[in-house]
C-alpha cells in the first residue's frame, strides 16, 4: 500500500530526530486535541488524540505501549479528514509526524465532468442547414 521509500524512511526509534529541535516545522500549529485514529498498511487502526495539527503534520497522543509504523494514515474524527503519515520523534505517549502528501485521503476526488453534449436538431431544421450549405 504504501511506496518502499516510505515504508524503509524510519527504520528504528533511535533514527527519529526532534522536529522542534531543528527548528523545521512548516505551517502554523493548531491547538486541535481530537480523537483521531492510525490506520496502518494492514488498515489496524489505534486511537489517538490529535494535540496540535499544522499544514506540514501534527502531534498526536498514543497509548504507550502502541508503536509506530514507518507509515500510516492519520484520521482526524473531527472533520473526517486522513493524511498519509510518518513519525518524527516520541517521546513517551506524544509523538511529531509529518504529512506525506498535501492533499487529504479522504477528500472525494471529483467526479470527471461528463463530454460535452451537441444540442438537438429537428430533421426539419438539419435539412434547412444542409440547403443554405449548397447555396
Amino acid at each position: 500500500m504504501f511506496p518502499a521509500h516510505v515504508r524503509n524512511g524510519v527504520k528504528s526509534q533511535e533514527q527519529i530526530v526532534t522536529a522542534n529541535e531543528k527548528g523545521r516545522r512548516l505551517g502554523e500549529r493548531i491547538h486541535a486535541r481530537a480523537p483521531g485514529k492510525i490506520v496502518d498498511d494492514a488498515n489496524c487502526l489505534t486511537d489517538v488524540t490529535v494535540l496540535d495539527l499544522s499544514s506540514s503534520g501534527a502531534r498526536i497522543e498514543i497509548p504507550y505501549a502502541a508503536s509506530l509504523p514507518r507509515a500510516f494514515r492519520l484520521r482526524v474524527a473531527r472533520d473526517g479528514s486522513e493524511r498519509l503519515a510518518e513519525p518524527v520523534w516520541r517521546s513517551g505517549t506524544e509523538a511529531g509526524v509529518r504529512f506525506l502528501c498535501d492533499n487529504d485521503l479522504a477528500a472525494p476526488t471529483p467526479a470527471p465532468l461528463p463530454p460535452p453534449v451537441a444540442p438537438r436538431i429537428s430533421l426539419a431544421d438539419l435539412r434547412k442547414l444542409a440547403q443554405k450549405a449548397k447555396s
